[in-house]
């Protein structure tokens, strides 16, 4: 009887899947999208490290999420609750994703406003890490309650991996886990990899993967000349220093209706001293007394914090002088508000 040939059958499997994985992480690039394969065993906190991983980069980067699972959508909803896109990926009974798999999710979840997808593989220890997904980077997390051997049990996992978070560090009091051990035996099977003990719980050494995670990220283009550090002009960034400095110290005695205007920018024939004549605009008589301050000495606290800024910046000295005015409703002319240099954008 002739022998079942099972492994050839699942080489020629594994090779046609890492071609399409190539071309896969081929067109992401092009793209500038950077695709992160998350694997664990279920429990671990997959779905809780993500969700402080995309808190803390709401705001730096646009995030995607694809949840894959055998039937269920549990998770996906989780993530949409930060404000991430996020989409469910249904394996059909299979145990892991493929490169095809993969691609199926990123052309529902990519629409060109994405700079970042991370795929929480399906929860399993063993057939994730078999199949090349295309990611650039893949990552797995560990959890203390599973004990530090499983790097002798699961080596492959181990191998293919980038980084290795070992999560809910804040319950090693509790369990039997050694961490030197544990960074022991995943050198003996991946000497390259990066290890992070984290607790996703109280976010505890998340900063300390946030970093690595953006040195992996590419660049993006270009978009302003060497140097340049805002497209806004510079008498709208002394006015922009003087209304930070009023809201940090007023924050508690008056609303947020202040506007600052630079009436002067100037520098003088032959120095570098800069002139800056700045007045301050707020909606009330009273709010007025409580700008200034007692025998001025508000305002001249405002003004000696906003000075220091404004140097820094310019890398110059500045002469400011500063005025409050009344303007009743000012937050009620459009007028106003776009000489202040204020727009709806």
């Amino acid at each position: 009887m002739d022998q079942v040939r099972v492994i050839e059958v699942k080489q020629s499997i594994f090779a046609d899947n890492d071609r399409r994985a190539a071309e896969l992480r081929a067109e992401l690039k092009e793209k500038g999208i950077f695709l992160l394969n998350l694997m664990s065993a279920p429990g671990s906190g997959k779905t809780t490290t993500l969700r402080r991983t995309a808190e803390l980069l709401k705001g730096e980067l646009k995030i995607g999420v694809m949840e894959a699972d055998i039937d269920s959508d549990v998770d996906a909803r989780a993530m949409a609750e930060t404000g991430v896109k996020a989409i469910q990926l249904h394996t059909g009974g299979m145990c892991h994703l493929d490169a095809d798999m993969t691609r199926q999710g990123l052309d529902e979840l990519v629409d060109g406003d994405v700079e970042l997808v991370i795929l929480e593989n399906v929860g399993n220890l063993v057939c994730p890490a078999e199949f090349d997904t295309g990611a650039v980077k893949n990552a797995m997390i560990l959890s203390v309650p599973e004990g530090h051997d499983k790097p002798l049990k699961y080596p492959l996992i181990f191998t293919v991996c980038d980084v290795l978070l070992i999560n809910k560090i804040d319950v090693l009091p509790w369990f039997d886990f050694d961490l030197e051990k544990v960074r022991e035996y995943a050198h003996m099977r991946n000497p390259r990899l990066q290890i992070f003990p984290v607790s996703a719980k109280t976010g505890e050494g998340v900063d300390e993967l946030l970093e690595v995670l953006g040195g992996w990220l590419p660049e993006g283009p270009q978009l302003f000349p060497d140097g340049a550090v805002t497209d806004q002009p510079e008498r709208q960034i002394m006015a922009e220093i003087v209304r930070e400095k009023l809201l940090r110290e007023l924050d508690q005695e008056i609303p947020h209706g202040t506007a600052v205007e630079v009436t002067q920018f100037s520098q003088r024939d032959d120095t570098d001293i800069i002139d800056c004549h700045v007045t301050i605009y707020c909606e009330k008589a009273s709010h007025k007394g409580i700008i200034i301050g007692k025998g001025g000495a508000m305002l001249k606290k405002i003004s000696t914090q906003a000075r220091k800024d404004m140097e820094a910046f310019m890398g110059a000295k500045v002469y400011l002088e500063t005025w409050v005015k009344v303007k009743e409703n000012w937050r009620d002319n459009p007028a106003a508000i776009q000489n202040f240099g204020y727009t709806e954008d």
